[in-house]
């Protein structure tokens, strides 16, 4: 069977994306984990016959361009609560389809009841006042798969790329009164790509950091400490900025 060319939506796929694999894709990450114990190739083949996807990672140095780097977060074990992790690497070409992470709606009918009416609430709130909101993490995978993921502990991850300084501004401000009321998590998505906790960034900006702060950021392929100005100047030579 050929494989199935990604689409031009796919050339550039984030981190947190979820992508399908082709039969070749599987092929190429079970060939790669045989060396992996017995259960790590029992989960792989569940994985495989429920098309489930794999998760877009971070690149790790001297991949090559046409290569994604993939993951899958198993259950935790229900004692330790350690949640086994698969990475893989398989070749763009093998990918049959990548989208965003969940939107907060998806996950509504998955969570937990005593998070369920203040998910609600967040949600429509978000849908007038702030850029999509999207969902990875524990929630995620409990919402793709069926299986149980979350545990007493789990916190909320959400996703939210503001395309303007007065869209980051309602973010910060939505996410900060519900985080009130659930156990918030997450990133904010810069224009330039940069992706930086929204509690960290909250907590550098707010309290009076000054000029010269800086903030752990993640990139497609590596994890650097980036200048507040420099993010926020992304908005100003972004394309869609206004």
């Amino acid at each position: 069977m050929a494989p199935v060319m990604p689409t031009p939506r796919m050339m550039q796929p984030h981190r947190h994306s979820l992508a399908w694999l082709g039969a070749s894709g599987w092929e190429q990450v079970q060939a790669g984990t045989m060396a992996e114990p017995v259960g790590v190739r029992e989960a792989l083949a569940r994985w495989r016959a429920a098309d489930w996807p794999l998760v877009v990672c971070r690149r790790s140095p001297g991949m090559a361009a046409a290569d994604l780097a993939l993951g899958i977060a198993l259950p935790p074990h229900p004692q330790t609560r350690a949640k086994p992790r698969i990475a893989a690497t398989v070749a763009l070409q093998h990918v049959r389809q990548v989208e965003p992470p969940l939107p907060l709606a998806a996950v509504l009918p998955v969570a937990p009841n005593h998070w369920r009416a203040a998910l609600l609430a967040l949600h429509m709130e978000s849908l007038d006042t702030v850029p999509a909101l999207r969902v990875f993490g524990s929630l995620a995978w409990q919402t793709i798969t069926g299986m149980p993921y979350l545990g007493s502990g789990s916190d909320i991850d959400l996703l939210v790329a503001p395309t303007t300084r007065a869209e980051l501004d309602a973010c910060l401000g939505c996410l900060r009164r519900h985080a009130m009321t659930l156990p918030l998590d997450g990133e904010i998505v810069f224009p330039s790509g940069a992706a930086v906790a929204w509690k960290e960034w909250d907590d550098v900006t707010r309290h009076g950091a000054g000029a010269g702060a800086r903030v752990l950021s993640k990139h497609a392929d590596r994890v650097a400490l980036s200048d507040c100005g420099d993010l926020l100047s992304s908005f100003d030579v972004a394309p869609h900025a206004s």
